[in-house]
């Protein structure tokens, strides 16, 4: 776009906050706001006062004064009566001859899904099993934020969906689940929310992908859900389908204040021509992350999977002597972390060093 530069180094005014968010508002309820109007030379005195929707769901009403005086206090009030569930945006317009000033406000209306839904205590870290077939049918998107596209995860969820709740008592480093099979045609994703609302995800690390842009596949899918640094409070897990035919059976592991990387131990650093040098590796937190590992050996990309607690490395192609071997394995945390999570992948476990082929 093209700014006039004379006219907006001109403002007039300033408005405290310069935005309003009433948040979520049920319905049959009133939500108050106050900004409060300074002087930001040749603004004072009065202003017409109107609204400029974008937006607006059934049900909702504004009560504002039809002017306010600069320096000063302008309320703005929304009211519901049985509004939908959607988004409402828009602008308070200051209006003084030919003069403008807008305030921008959103919020969004209706009652969270979830508020009533029955859930599962998780006090523990560890594996489980479970289904979400017979499971209630109450949300089909979660949000905020709002779920991007293009990452392999599904967007709409209308199938039954399972709820755990976990209670902290105390802040923690982060806490999430992941999930580690799923039965034959069932598609089961996480997501992590405030108790009983499915409009307030735990930012983007509640959702299924991977968003660490130090790891390789950053923006794949991956079937993990946390929180980083959640406050004391309650939340809810919930495990949904796409579908009620692609609901069934699952197992996922809950894990609370991982802050450490897998382990990696060389079990022989002797080995015989053509069998695998064999990496024992474990994560007794968030669980290894198999699609993570990263190997080179002698400085090149070297093929090796991982196996049942093994990363198997391939030594077919290797002359026979001695070898350099460098090697990555992160946990699931890793998948959630990011740039506010310091330092860099606290949760990936780094190996150097040598092994012998004969």
């Amino acid at each position: 776009g093209v700014v006039n530069l004379p006219r907006a180094d001109r403002p007039l005014l300033f408005a405290a906050p310069a935005a309003l968010s009433f948040e979520f508002v049920v319905p049959n309820a009133t939500v108050a706001r106050q900004v409060e109007l300074t002087d930001a030379g040749g603004g004072a005195g009065p202003w017409t006062v109107t609204i400029a929707p974008q937006s607006t769901a059934g049900g909702v009403s504004f009560t504002l004064p039809p002017t306010v005086t600069v320096p000063g206090t302008l309320p703005v009030t929304v009211t519901t009566t049985t509004a939908p569930d959607a988004e409402s945006t828009g602008f308070v317009v200051l209006t003084r001859a030919t003069d403008k000033r807008r305030i921008p406000y959103w919020f969004r209306t209706g009652a969270p899904a979830l508020a009533d839904a029955k859930t599962v205590p998780l006090r523990r870290a560890g594996l489980y099993k479970a289904t979400t077939r017979g499971g209630s049918r109450k949300v089909t998107r979660y949000r905020y934020p709002e779920s991007p596209a293009g990452h392999g995860f599904t967007t709409s969820l209308a199938g039954p969906e399972r709820v755990y709740r976990v209670t902290l008592r105390r802040a923690a480093a982060n806490f999430g689940v992941a999930i580690t099979s799923r039965a034959k045609g069932v598609r089961v994703e996480p997501r992590i929310v405030h108790a009983g609302d499915e409009r307030r995800l735990t930012g983007y690390a509640a959702l299924p992908f991977n968003l660490n842009p130090y790891l390789r596949g950053f923006g794949d899918l991956v079937l993990a859900a946390g929180a980083i640094l959640p406050a004391p409070g309650a939340y809810d897990v919930v495990f949904d389908s796409p579908t009620v035919a692609r609901a069934g059976a699952f197992s996922f592991r809950f894990w609370i204040g991982d802050t450490k990387p897998p382990s990696a131990v060389v079990r022989a650093r002797t080995v015989r021509r053509g069998a695998p040098l064999v990496v024992a590796t474990s994560d007794a937190g968030s669980g290894v992350y198999p699609a993570s590992l990263f190997v080179r050996v002698d400085g090149q990309r070297h093929p090796a999977r991982y196996s049942g607690g093994r990363i198997l490395v391939s030594t077919g192609s290797l002359r026979r002597g001695r070898h350099a071997l460098r090697l990555q394995i992160s946990d699931y945390q890793e998948t959630r972390n990011m740039e506010n999570v310091g330092p860099i992948l606290p949760n990936t476990r780094i190996l150097s060093t040598t092994f012998t082929v004969r």
